[in-house]
């Protein structure tokens, strides 16, 4: 080969190493590329991952929270039960007696069998109003019984308040006086002094004899002993005798 063909092949040689070359150097840099995105995708995820992490702390610290709240409901419903325990009260150690709020006419019995068990449901109906429970008794006497005889408790009696002393027992209510008037009512209220009271008996607690035909009747023909609250003598069993046709209150017993 002459030294112009050696020359025209040693450069055509030249012309395709350096074409061949550039397409692998090309390929490497790619691979570097590549290495380089997956690192960087390996570092994502490694922060997903403390993400998460921190996800569940708070989550676990919500529910922590949950559960102290609820303890604290807990103790301050338990506290809330002993205080409603300690609100229990008692009744009344003694026996009471009071007059009745409201007034009835002489023949407040007309048409019933009998005048001394429908005055003890008058009374019962005005102890009740009051909060006082049933089963008591009113002092009446009736024809040939004694109110004293009707009076199955024995006492001590006391006014409403529980307080105020009236008799010790039955020998003292009938004595000729009591300790104070009979002067509240069913509700505790003080009545207006010397307020009338139908009773048909003396003061030894035994009939009158006065009772408007057994409180059967208006009849003028009739009359109906009375007391008055305001008396601590015998008055306050045996004041005067009184038209039938008046309104007055009545006086109840607790046995």
């Amino acid at each position: 080969m002459d030294g112009s063909a050696r020359l025209v092949a040693l450069g055509l040689a030249s012309l395709a190493w350096g074409c061949f070359g550039d397409k692998v150097l090309s390929q490497g840099g790619g691979g570097e590329g590549e290495g380089a995105a997956a690192s960087s995708s390996g570092s994502s995820n490694g922060g997903g991952g403390s993400t998460s992490s921190t996800a569940g702390a708070t989550s676990d610290g919500g529910h922590g929270g949950d559960d102290g709240g609820g303890a604290a409901s807990t103790s301050q419903g338990g506290a809330g039960g002993d205080g409603g325990d300690g609100g229990a009260g008692g009744g009344c150690p003694v026996p009471r007696v009071f007059v009745t709020s409201m007034s009835y006419p002489g023949n407040f019995a007309v048409g019933q069998d009998d005048a001394w068990v429908y005055a003890q449901s008058l009374c019962d109906a005005r102890a009740l109003a009051g909060g006082l429970g049933s089963g008591w008794e009113p002092w009446l006497s009736v024809g040939q019984k004694g109110a004293i005889d009707e009076l199955s408790g024995v006492g001590p009696w006391h006014l409403i308040d529980c307080v105020t002393s009236v008799a010790t027992d039955k020998a003292d209510l009938t004595d000729g006086n009591i300790a104070h008037g009979i002067d509240q009512d069913e509700l505790g209220a003080v009545v207006s002094s010397d307020q009338e009271v139908w009773t048909g008996t003396q003061q030894n607690g035994t009939p009158f004899g006065n009772d408007c035909s057994g409180w059967k009747s208006t009849d003028l023909f009739f009359t109906g002993r009375r007391g008055k609250t305001n008396n601590e003598g015998l008055g306050w069993t045996s004041t005067a005798n009184d038209a039938c046709s008046n309104v007055r209150r009545l006086y109840c017993f607790e046995p």
